[in-house]
């Protein structure tokens, strides 16, 4: 997702939008 990328890490496409 594009927030997750600050949770999850997006990056690597594992990240989820919040």
């Amino acid at each position: 997702g594009l927030v997750g990328v600050f949770f999850y890490g997006s990056y690597s496409g594992l990240g989820s939008s919040l």
